[in-house]
Parts: structure tokens; C-alpha cells; sequence
């Protein structure tokens, strides 16, 4: 499980393949609106649905499925122009609004972020393509349908992309537009400012059709184009700040250390997380205070804390950039990762309540270091 909302289900090209949460609310709705479609859209591609094998409720499930494959060909699409352009992605979030790419930057160059935000929609129409060229080559009723059917959604699935509105491709590719202007920050703020709007006019509408799906659409492209914002004025931020520099140089625990001495120390140095060296394989972990919840408190002494110890997604370097690794950090148990030196020892850790403190006094600066860092980058786009 990648965290609380979303499960691997696969590892391609080294990117991890996840369901959110959203995205099963969405198939059982599509299964359930594609069960009540079946008689409508076999007529309208010229069949009698007596005559085909399967009923409703089977091509409802065959055509949720295959849409979860075509959203993850258009994830995968983004994924290949990314790790042309020398992106490295983590991984492929497929949920309600379609797939989430993970990637640890966008690029930097305007035109390079709008070919990759573009070739989404590029790939679903290229499926739609295939799936029509299909069709006209068979007689089978039940590939009719399943060409007819999924070619369509494909195409709809394009358009929809294509939507100004984070974080749909539409949105991405608006900012690559408005940042080859005026500059990413400030094309963002844009960009992010249309999504809102663009959101609270499907919101208003899905109340007033009483649509719950619709309603669900624009709570997300709300939330997305938060974070967005957030995330790219955090980069600006912290741009030329590295991980030592903010990270806590601290008390490193041993994995065979026990749990009553652990949490007596945790105390006294006044922390909730300290750093775990591994030492075979060689690697880190941490530990949390709220952890030791998980066993009684009379088997603490017996216990080592690697009964209590949780996994992290990567372990920083003190030169590592922190504007680099800022969504891991987020997503980590604690909001917290193992800090450690050129040499590979484990040093310390970094916090994100040390980290948006940090920001928060940048911020404060009489001409924000962002704002002229962004003007400058875009002389140099430019």
C-alpha cells in the first residue's frame, strides 16, 4: 500500500502502477451506469442486445476494465515523454479524474512541459483511432460493441483532457502557455485561478442537477489546483536550499535498542521521531512515538523498536536539493525522512514542520526571493 488512499497493484518501466480510493467509486458507478446503458448503446451501433452473448451487468464489468486500462496507456504516455526529457517518475496514481503521474519535477522549459502534458490526450485519441479502424473491420456483434463503446469513451476521455483545469492535461498545458509569458509562478497562479473558477461552475452545476459525480469533479480539481500552487511556490521557495541545511543532526537509534529505554529518551530530548540505522541490508527507518501505541506497555522492555519501526520511501543526502523531494517528505509516516552524509551514515532527519517554518520566513521577505527567482528563470527560458 503506497498510503492510506491508494494500493500498488504493479511495477512497469520501474514506475509503480496505484488505485486511489476515488477511482473504485468510479468503476462501480461505471459498472452500474454501463449495465443501464447496454441495451441503448448496442442499438445505437446497429445490434440487437438479445443476440450478443454477455448481459448488462457482464459488459458493464468488461467495459469498467477496459477503461482502467485505457486511462493507464494515457498515464504511460506521459510516463515515456517524461523519462525522454530526463524526468524520473516515481509512479502512476490512476483516480476518479483519470491518472497522476508522479514525477519528481515537471521540466523546466515551457514547451517541454506542454509536450508532455499534450500527449495524453494525443494517446486517448490514438486509442479512439485504433478501436474505429477496428470496428470497420469486423462483423462480430460483441467486437462491434466493445470497439464502438470503448472508442467513443477514448474520445470523450480526450476532449475532457484537454479541459484548462488542474490537474487535467488541459490545465498543465495552459500553464506551459502562460509560462512561456509570464513566467511559471505567475502562469500557475493564472492557471491555478481558472481552475477554481472552472471548479466552482461544475459544483454549482452538480447541485443543481442533484449529479454527485459532477459534484465529486470539482471537489477534486479544487483540491488539485491547491496543491499545485502549493507545491510549485513551495520548489520556488526552497530552491537553493539543500537537505542538510534544514535537517535536525540527532540521536540516531540502533534497531536492537528496546522500546521502554527508546521512549524514555524520545522524552527527554522533547522529539516524537528519531532516525533507525539498518544494518542489513544497509538502509534507514524511523521510528514514532505515536507508534509504540501498537504494543502494550508492559512488553516494552522485551521489545526492540524494530517491532515498532516504519519504512521510508528514500533516505536524503545532506547535498540532495530539498526542493527535489518535497512530495515524498509530505507523504512519508510523520512527515519526516532519514538524513544521511556523503559516506552513508545515518546523521538525522528531516521534518516538514522544520521545512514549512523555513518557508514561512522566506515568504516574509520584502521582495520575495520566489517572485525574482521566477523572473529570472523565465529571462532564461526565454
Amino acid at each position: 500500500m503506497a498510503n492510506s488512499r491508494s494500493w500498488k497493484i504493479a511495477t512497469i518501466r520501474g514506475v509503480e502502477l496505484k488505485l486511489h480510493f476515488s477511482l473504485l467509486i468510479l468503476l462501480v458507478y461505471v459498472v452500474m451506469v454501463a449495465s443501464m446503458q447496454y441495451p441503448l448503446v448496442a442499438k445505437q451501433a446497429g445490434l440487437d442486445p438479445a443476440s450478443l452473448r454477455g448481459g448488462p451487468l457482464i459488459w458493464g464489468f468488461i467495459f469498467a476494465i477496459a477503461l482502467l486500462v485505457s486511462v493507464a496507456i494515457h498515464e504511460f504516455g506521459h510516463v515515456l515523454v517524461a523519462q525522454a526529457h530526463g524526468v524520473r517518475v516515481r509512479g502512476i496514481t490512476l483516480m476518479m479524474l483519470g491518472g497522476m503521474s508522479e514525477m519528481e519535477e515537471m521540466p523546466e522549459k515551457p514547451y517541454a512541459e506542454f509536450k508532455l502534458s499534450i500527449i495524453g490526450p494525443i494517446v486517448s485519441f490514438a486509442i479512439a483511432g485504433l478501436l474505429f479502424f477496428l470496428r470497420s473491420l469486423t462483423s462480430s456483434g460483441e467486437l462491434v460493441l466493445f470497439t464502438s463503446w470503448l472508442g467513443t469513451v477514448n474520445l470523450v476521455l480526450a476532449i475532457f483532457n484537454l479541459v484548462p483545469a488542474f490537474p487535467l492535461d488541459g490545465g498543465r498545458a495552459l500553464r506551459s502557455v502562460l509560462s512561456a509569458r509570464q513566467g511559471k509562478l505567475r502562469g500557475t497562479q493564472v492557471a491555478v485561478a481558472i481552475s477554481k473558477s472552472l471548479a466552482w461552475a461544475l459544483g454549482i452545476l452538480g447541485l443543481m442537477g442533484m449529479n454527485f459525480l459532477l459534484i465529486l469533479i470539482a471537489f477534486f480539481v479544487y483540491t488539485a489546483a491547491n496543491s499545485e500552487l502549493f507545491l510549485l511556490t513551495s520548489r520556488t521557495l526552497l530552491k537553493d536550499v539543500k537537505a542538510g541545511e534544514i535537517g535536525i543532526r540527532t540521536r540516531v537509534l540502533e534497531q536492537a535498542e528496546f522500546m521502554d529505554s527508546t521512549a524514555e529518551e524520545m522524552i527527554t530530548l522533547r522529539t516524537s521521531i528519531l532516525p533507525v540505522r539498518i544494518m542489513a541490508p544497509p538502509g534507514a527507518a524511523i521510528v514514532r512515538l505515536a507508534s509504540f501505541r501498537r504494543i502494550p506497555r508492559d512488553h516494552w522492555r522485551h521489545t526492540r523498536i524494530e517491532s515498532v519501526m516504519e519504512p521510508v520511501a528514500k533516505v536524503l543526502d545532506v547535498n540532495e536539493p530539498l526542493s527535489d523531494n518535497l512530495p515524498v517528505l509530505a507523504s512519508n509516516p510523520g512527515g519526516a525522512l532519514p538524513l544521511k552524509t556523503e559516506d552513508g551514515r545515518i546523521v538525522g532527519i528531516v521534518r516538514s514542520a522544520d521545512v514549512f517554518e523555513l518557508m514561512q520566513f522566506r515568504s516574509l521577505r520584502p521582495e520575495s526571493s520566489a517572485s525574482a527567482r521566477d523572473r529570472d528563470d523565465h529571462k532564461r527560458a526565454a
